[in-house]
């Protein structure tokens, strides 16, 4: 499997967007809207979009979720998220 880095360098454009759960809430939201709120250390959601370098409109999308009994990881979310979007892609 392709890492963000390798498509990147290969000319496809990829999308990364977290997505993190407030504490005492299962509304997961994106990180860029979490300033000074409290997050839940479980739980989130990470999408990621491959577009191809020659074909304007081909897109894959992958999403990966984190289950609120296992602790959050950015790595783990991308890897599965990618994984699922370049299956889409082949």
């Amino acid at each position: 499997m392709k890492s963000v880095k390798e498509l990147r360098q290969s000319g496809y454009k990829v999308n990364i967007q977290h997505y993190r759960c407030l504490q005492n809430d299962n509304l997961a939201i994106p990180l860029y809207q979490i300033r000074g709120l409290v997050l839940n250390p479980c739980g989130g959601k990470t999408v990621v979009s491959v577009s191809h370098p020659t074909e304007k409109y081909t897109k894959a999308m992958g999403e990966a979720f984190c289950s609120i009994h296992d602790n959050y990881s950015r790595k783990t979310g991308v890897n599965l998220a990618l994984e699922r979007a370049l299956k889409l892609l082949s």
